[in-house]
């Protein structure tokens, strides 16, 4: 992994069966305990992948085996293990997302890393509705269709991930540049934002994706296939 930029490594399920297979073995046992509580196959699936993936990312940064990376996933709020993944002691950032049949884990080490991904399905989905409770005032008039939403979801939920925030925080109090421009952090919570660089990622045209590096210098990302194997 580069020292400079952000690195967005990619996994599918579709292709990663051997390897999920073999999750009891490199998991620790708090990850298979919260895989356990995911009663939908899939998203188990997903939630497993992305904890594997994270487990080979770092690993592979630290020349450690991914069964022995100490990865703490702590809420900074309540201490449930159902915060963004951290690896103490290093100077490795980690985010990890997923929809369909993607995981992507980010990685940066010039500073907190956030990442999304979401599938643009074909079921019925209501983006005016949503939009308007995402979206502040200024930015409601650029989304107009699902994709533009999805743009503009990804480049939120990004920033309030790097932050560490979540949820905690509307997202219509997080003002980016409209979907179609590159993107930027206007505002944060009614004020200038952290110093922070943000982009999309092409992922496809069945998925919409965005990262943000809370750094000021010029961010280059680049996506990299994973191959997972049996641990």
């Amino acid at each position: 992994m580069s020292d400079h930029g952000c690195v967005v490594h990619v996994a599918r399920v579709s292709g990663s069966a051997a390897a999920l297979a073999g999750a009891a073995s490199v998991l620790s046992d708090l990850e298979l305990r919260r895989a356990t509580t995911i009663r939908d196959g899939a998203a188990r699936a997903r939630f497993e992948l992305g904890a594997l993936l994270v487990r080979t990312v770092a690993g592979g940064a630290l020349g450690m085996a991914p069964r022995s990376v100490p990865v703490d996933r702590s809420c900074d709020r309540c201490a449930r293990p159902h915060g963004r993944p951290r690896v103490p002691g290093s100077a490795v950032h980690l985010s990890v997302s997923h929809s369909g049949d993607l995981v992507v884990v980010a990685t940066s080490r010039v500073g907190p890393v956030g990442v999304d991904v979401e599938e643009v399905t074909t079921a019925p989905f209501d983006h005016s509705a949503l939009a308007d409770l995402v979206c502040a005032p200024g930015e409601r008039p650029a989304v107009i269709d699902r994709e533009s939403f999805l743009t503009c979801w990804t480049r939120k939920e990004s920033v309030l991930k790097a932050t560490g925030d979540g949820l905690r925080i509307p997202p219509a109090e997080v003002v980016l540049t409209p979907p179609g421009t590159r993107p930027r952090l206007v505002s944060f919570r009614g004020r200038p934002g952290p110093e922070c660089q943000l982009a999309d990622v092409d992922l496809g045209p069945r998925y919409r994706a965005a990262v943000t590096v809370l750094d000021p210098s010029p961010l280059a990302v680049t996506v990299v296939e994973e191959q997972l194997r049996r641990g």
